[in-house]
């Protein structure tokens, strides 16, 4: 079996494990189909194995994270927690103008954040429900997408721990050149088959978990 790396996915048909091997296509884009394979998995799948866990430090009077600058690769939030207070409750963006701006002057008032949203997604910020009215550490638990597959980077977490679903995943972007619809379909529909029973396999962890019913 070769190895699954970015060095054999963008080989030459020739080679076994590359792209174009698989299609059996010379003038499929390895490049390109491991581009949108790789935004495809970021727009549909969440697993363990992407969740990541930062401390992020707040100023008196900071309302306000702008989230690429603090969380790489950010893609949805998990949990935020204020250390030494409680988690922060997740607050719809319609409402979380009128929250922070509520004297006529529109400055926003300064409490402990109680609250939060997300604006722009892993390109824009985390607005705090108020300015913090003192110093205090978030910790932030959230999905981050792998880093993309390069020469650099020769392999990520689809090829290392994913290998069937990264696999079918890239087939179903590689058969589009060969305007293969019904082989195109098939690898979509393998693919989220293997999302699914991935998710599965994390829920199972949460079998030994106690649940806590939190009140706001």
């Amino acid at each position: 079996m070769a190895a699954m790396t970015w060095t054999t996915l963008t080989a030459e048909k020739t080679v076994s494990g590359s792209i174009k091997r698989w299609v059996n296509y010379d003038k499929i884009d390895p490049e390109e189909v491991i581009a949108e394979a790789e935004d495809w998995l970021a727009m549909e799948l969440r697993t363990t194995l992407m969740e990541a866990h930062d401390i992020i430090p707040i100023s008196a009077g900071q309302h306000e994270v702008v989230i690429p600058d603090k969380l790489p690769r950010f893609l949805d939030p998990i949990s935020v927690f204020l250390v030494g207070h409680n988690y922060l409750h997740y607050v719809a963006r319609d409402e979380i103008d009128r929250i922070r701006h509520q004297n006529e002057g529109g400055e926003i008032f300064e409490s402990v954040p109680c609250g939060y949203s997300i604006i722009g997604g892993g390109l824009g910020s985390i607005l705090l429900d108020c300015a913090a009215d003192n110093n205090y550490q978030l910790i932030v638990t959230y999905y981050r997408r792998p880093p993309s597959l390069s020469a650099a980077q020769p392999t990520n977490i689809y090829t290392d721990h994913y290998r069937a679903l990264f696999k079918d995943a890239l087939l179903s972007k590689a058969y589009q050149l060969p305007k293969d619809t019904n082989a195109q379909q098939l690898h979509t529909t393998l693919a989220k088959a293997w999302m699914s029973q991935k998710k599965y396999n994390d829920d199972l962890i949460l079998r030994a978990q106690e649940q806590v019913v939190r009140v706001h």
